[in-house]
């Protein structure tokens, strides 16, 4: 099994213990190895690519964040109407370049 090690407390102060991480995912709350990651629109052109755990703690994050402000400057984003990543026409390149037929 291939995870990243981290700290875990096991009430004495010590201990070791392997958390799942997506590769394809740029948080850190990963529930699985793989899966289906989207783009996450931050504003400006900039977007973070999350898996569904990652996902929903971001929308967790910033309506805690908008309570917190008193602002509605956090916006969440729904999963169900999110960009895929990589996007369809980007897979559909990436053969068509190594020689498959993809018609």
């Amino acid at each position: 099994m291939s995870g990243r090690r981290i700290y875990v407390d096991d009430g004495f102060g010590k201990g070791v213990g392997e958390m799942k991480h997506n590769p394809n995912c740029d948080g850190g709350h990963c529930q699985r190895e793989t899966g289906i990651v989207k783009k996450y629109p931050l504003g400006s052109g900039a977007n973070l690519i999350l898996c569904r755990s990652c996902w929903a703690n971001e929308n967790r994050y910033r309506i805690d964040r908008g309570m917190r402000a008193k602002s509605d400057n956090w916006p969440t984003v729904d999963w169900d109407t999110a960009e895929p990543y990589p996007e369809d026409d980007e897979v559909d390149n990436f053969f068509r370049q190594h020689g498959f037929d993809i018609s």
